[in-house]
């Protein structure tokens, strides 16, 4: 009887210290899950190089068209309509404070932007045409925007350049033709809006619309160029 109650206290003793040990020992710790790394956010800060192509239209005017009625001359339109590719490269530096991004960018672009029109003497005398084409376009631009972490909209303006080429050929009724060729660089302003996209973290997407407006001065009479351009691009970022 004394070896089943001895028993019996040893059991329950061991139960108790057992309960004791798991009281006292600490609950495990859960812990959280390590989070995946997020994507490097793209800065637009630093130099960059890049290429673009694409297009426009617009149109050229001048005052001898406006007043060809008083030389007896009429013409196919009053004024010449132009279009064309353009393509070439940009190179920029930009900064980054917060979202805003500032800096400023120059371009050159080579194509072929034309136009002409026909003309002839009212008293059928002789006829001719005018030709005219852009073959070259730079602009220095500043260039503010706003960064959506890899989207970056911005809006540009600056100088604007074209390298211009006008032909006038007349024909009369006995067949001698006069021909007149005339080349120079032709300054201005430009306008425009867009935006980039970072794919890589030193590569980006563009898309941009500039408006430019180009002015000189041809054998006394004042030429007005009017462009609208669209064009896309790639930038790769120092």
């Amino acid at each position: 009887m004394k070896r089943i109650l001895f028993s019996c206290v040893l059991t329950l003793c061991a139960g108790s210290a057992l309960g004791a040990d798991l009281l006292r020992s600490s609950p495990p710790v859960i812990r959280a899950p390590t989070p995946l790394s997020s994507a490097p956010v793209s800065s637009w800060s630093g130099f960059y190089l890049g290429v673009h192509g694409g297009g426009g239209m617009g149109d050229v005017t001048t005052t001898a068209l406006s007043e060809l009625a008083s030389q007896s001359l009429i013409a196919s339109a009053r004024k010449m309509d132009r279009s064309g590719a353009l393509g070439g490269v940009q190179a920029g530096f930009a900064l980054q404070s917060g979202s805003i991004v500032y800096g400023v960018e120059g371009d050159l672009g080579f194509g072929a932007m034309r136009g002409r029109i026909d003309v002839r003497a009212q008293d059928g005398s002789s006829s001719g045409r005018l030709e005219s084409t852009i073959s070259i376009l730079g602009t220095v631009r500043g260039r503010l925007g706003y960064a959506f972490d890899g989207l970056l909209i911005y809006g540009t303006g600056g100088f604007a350049t074209g390298y211009h080429e006008a032909k006038a050929t007349e024909v009369n009724t006995t067949g001698t033709a006069r021909f007149g060729r005339l080349t120079e660089w032709t300054p201005g302003w430009t306008l425009g809006l867009g935006g980039e996209y970072a794919v890589m973290p030193n590569v980006s997407l563009k898309m941009e619309y500039l408006y430019a407006h180009l002015n000189n001065t041809i054998l006394g009479q004042s030429v007005t160029h009017k462009m609208n351009l669209l064009r896309a691009g790639v930038n790769y970022r120092f």
